[in-house]
Formats: C-alpha cells, sequence, structure tokens
C-alpha cells in the first residue's frame, strides 16, 4: 500500500530554519496540494519517521535547491 504526504502533512517535523510559501504566490500551482517548503537557513532539515521498506521524495530541483542524507 502506498501514501502520499503532502509537506504540510502534522507527520513530518521540520527544524528551525524553515519557511512556507507565500498563500499569493503564482508558483503554487506547479506543487502538490498547492504547498511547499523552503530551508532558509544553513542546517536546517526535516524529519519523518516511518514504518515500511521504502520512500520517495519529490522535490524540486538545481543548483542548490536540495541535498539529502538518506
Amino acid at each position: 500500500m502506498n501514501f502520499t504526504l503532502d509537506d504540510d502533512a502534522s507527520q513530518i517535523v521540520y527544524s528551525s530554519g524553515w519557511g512556507i510559501q507565500s498563500p499569493g504566490s503564482a508558483a503554487l500551482d506547479e506543487y502538490f496540494d498547492h504547498t511547499y517548503h523552503v530551508a532558509e537557513q544553513n542546517g536546517a532539515s526535516v524529519n519523518l519517521t516511518f514504518t515500511g521498506s521504502a520512500i520517495a521524495i519529490y522535490g524540486s530541483t538545481g543548483p542548490g535547491h536540495v541535498r539529502s542524507l538518506l
């Protein structure tokens, strides 16, 4: 069974240093469920605890957009 969580799901815990989109942003149409988080400080982290055999993370790409340690 698969589950899709949006970035604002309560199961996802963000450290300090994260921001959220502006509600008036025209770019929201490009994101799942019209939301996104952005790391605004070095060292910002996110935690998701799950039970299962795999996880897939989807996000924007480009220079400096994401560095994950899975």
